[in-house]
């Protein structure tokens, strides 16, 4: 807890949770972020700089 803004730390957590339940409230969260920015990491790679690849010469044996 923050001794600089304690007041503003008390009114957002009215009751105490206990450490459990923020880890799980917290691994959640991680989930969730991990899974939309693997999802648009992997759609600006495959949209994006597909379009502004050179074309490869023809393949001549």
């Amino acid at each position: 807890h923050c001794p600089i803004f304690p007041t503003a730390a008390f009114r957002r957590s009215p009751g105490r949770v206990s450490v459990p339940m923020w880890l799980v409230i917290l691994s959640n969260q991680l989930r969730i972020v991990a899974l939309v920015s693997h999802y648009l990491t992997n759609k600006l790679i495959l949209h994006r700089l597909i379009q502004w690849r050179e074309p490869k010469p023809p393949f001549t044996p």
